[in-house]
């Protein structure tokens, strides 16, 4: 992908779109290299912590930076690798005999048990997981504001009961509570519906994930 293709995507979020999609098999790649197996698309939550990584890459990338595909492994490698470290950060309380290897396994199985359910409950939305880096916002900054008014949207209970009977955010009630102003959230409902379900429906280990992307630890989801 040469220097002006990357400039555009950076100021054309249609262009973005179609560089992260032919990038996937990159992705996969990276992630598969990085972690010493095969991903799944739908099933592991590295696959879009990658995705994120090369969101925040194209935002990032200049020509200095040399080849983008060399800069945007390395942020995905990293991205990876910090997930896998914080997995690990309870090693020392291993039993005996138990070892690093499997408690990053367990807790990718954690991961896989609410993906695959989330996945689930997303289909009665008609959202998917590619949703997520589709309707992503452009900017950083903007993306964490998302983040930060799904967490707040799970909070009142009358939103998520709203949520739940028409499959949709209730953008007046969620402006009246002051959630977000309302030419926001129309922007991107969708991506802030998604993020909301995680925390409505208590995934754990995805909005871990997301408090992390909110709070900097990870330049996150996306």
């Amino acid at each position: 992908m040469n220097e002006i293709s990357i400039f555009e995507a950076q100021q054309n979020k249609v262009i973005r779109n179609q560089l992260i999609e032919e990038k996937i098999p990159f992705v996969i790649y990276m992630a598969t290299k990085t972690l010493g197996r095969y991903i799944e698309t739908e099933n592991d939550v590295e696959f879009l912590i990658g995705l994120e990584a090369l969101n925040d890459a194209i935002d990032l990338y200049d020509a200095e930076k040399g080849q983008f595909e060399t800069f945007a492994g390395t942020m995905i490698k990293h991205r990876i690798l910090d997930e896998v470290k914080k997995n690990a950060n309870y090693a020392n309380h291993l039993a005996y005999g138990e070892t690093l290897d499997d408690v990053v396994v367990q807790d990718n199985t954690d991961l896989k048990i609410e993906l695959s359910t989330f996945k689930t409950i997303l289909r009665t939305y008609n959202l998917a997981f590619d949703d997520m880096v589709g309707a992503s916002p452009t900017h950083r900054d903007t993306r964490i504001r998302a983040l930060k008014a799904s967490k707040k949207t799970a909070s009142f209970q009358d939103i998520i009961e709203k949520i739940k009977q028409y499959f949709k955010l209730p953008i007046p009630l969620m402006v009246s509570k002051k959630i977000e102003t309302r030419r926001f959230l129309y922007a991107h409902k969708k991506y802030i519906l998604f993020s909301s379900l995680a925390y409505i429906h208590h995934f754990s280990e995805i909005t871990s994930w997301i408090d992390d992307a909110i709070g900097g630890e990870h330049d996150e989801i996306h």
